[in-house]
């Protein structure tokens, strides 16, 4: 990850929820930190991966649902190749 400074982090551009803000503007110490992705991304990958596991909220995925899923894709993609 690029570094960037720190107050750029929670302004993104506009609606930056979609962008992948990182880290979430108010995650208080007791909070899980949340990675913010695109709900299509999301779906996309559970879709290629024929997983019917339902996520609940799709925005409030965590950092550890987007591991699994990008090792699973990663999996797929390999597979595929």
């Amino acid at each position: 990850m690029k570094n960037i400074p720190h107050r750029e982090w929670r302004t993104g551009s506009g609606g930056s929820a979609a962008r992948g803000v990182w880290p979430p503007a108010r995650a208080g110490p007791a909070q899980k930190v949340r990675i913010q992705t695109p709900q299509r991304d999301i779906k996309r990958l559970w879709d290629c991966l024929g997983e019917r596991r339902r996520i609940s909220n799709l925005k409030r995925t965590t950092a550890e649902d987007l591991c699994s899923l990008r090792e699973l894709a990663d999996k797929v993609s390999a597979a595929d190749a």
